[in-house]
């Protein structure tokens, strides 16, 4: 009789705490372009990707960590654009291989103002992408990676004389290269929303947390203590379709490490949820 009351104490309390994290407004994003593209062997082709930031905050740097993998390696980022509002910023720039993107703006007073965004805005920049002769059809998504020193994606906010930091929701995009090979890469996604047991469990300090996606959407994995007190949030993005890993380091959403103990964690994407327990061991 006590196993069974506790469970649904759990229970109520993790279901108010999920209800009382939502939050009804637009969140800031990072919205990457997808483009499909004929497959057009002995062409060297360039393609523009889109990168767009949706944002009412005021914004004076950007760290934008970009990651693909082409299957046959044959399809590159050969270089940056930023749009004209960028342009006028005290210095942007990426390093040689594209795959990451710094900007930052002089805020030295009022002739200098930062960029105001008083409304939701959208402003961004251009990846461009060479196609070579010899590549093959193929699917390559354009998603988020670590910077300089695992700097992450970033942006930099200031509010009246506050600064803070602000990591935005990110859409991945992608280039999709003919037809061939797509398919059988669509029959290999998962078919279903799931969760597994964390590895190794008991853990002390680092766990992993496998889970599958079948459609893309906003997928959220959060860990909760005893009392449904959110702990950390592992994963709050858009994710495509197919198989993630999410890793937890045993920290706080502060970056203190949390006592031993049993917690719950739990995934929830478009109408499914799931809840499974681990403990931590020291």
């Amino acid at each position: 009789m006590f196993k069974s009351l506790f469970i649904v104490t759990i229970i109520l309390i993790l279901s108010t705490a999920f209800a009382l994290a939502q939050d009804p407004g637009m969140p800031d994003s990072l919205i990457i372009g997808n483009v499909d593209v004929t497959y057009a062997p002995g062409e060297t082709l360039i393609v523009d990707i889109p990168i767009y930031f949706v944002t009412d905050d005021s914004i004076a740097s950007v760290m934008i960590p970009l990651t693909w993998t082409s299957p046959d390696g044959n399809i590159e980022a050969v270089s940056t654009s930023w749009n004209g509002t960028f342009e006028s910023w005290e210095s942007t720039y990426s390093n040689e291989s594209n795959d990451w993107h710094v900007g930052f703006h002089d805020l030295g007073g009022e002739e200098d103002p930062y960029l105001f965004t008083d409304s939701e805005r959208e402003i961004g920049m251009t990846i461009q992408f060479r196609i070579d002769d010899d590549a093959m059809e193929q699917f390559l998504t354009i998603g988020i990676g670590t910077g300089p020193h695992d700097l992450p994606l970033n942006f930099g906010v200031t509010t009246g004389d506050m600064d803070q930091d602000l990591t935005p929701v990110v859409v991945p995009g992608f280039i999709r290269y003919g037809a061939v090979g797509i398919e059988d890469d669509l029959a290999s996604l998962p078919e279903e929303f799931a969760i597994g047991q964390n590895y190794p469990n008991p853990f002390n300090p680092e766990t992993n947390i496998e889970f599958q996606v079948p459609r893309a959407g906003h997928v959220s994995i959060d860990i909760y203590n005893l009392l449904g007190q959110n702990v950390r949030t592992l994963v709050s993005e858009h994710k495509l379709p197919g198989f993630y890993t999410a890793h937890w380091n045993g920290c706080n959403n502060s970056g203190q490490v949390v006592p031993s103990g049993l917690y719950f964690y739990r995934i929830s994407a478009d109408d499914f949820s799931k809840t499974k327990k681990m403990i931590m061991l020291k």
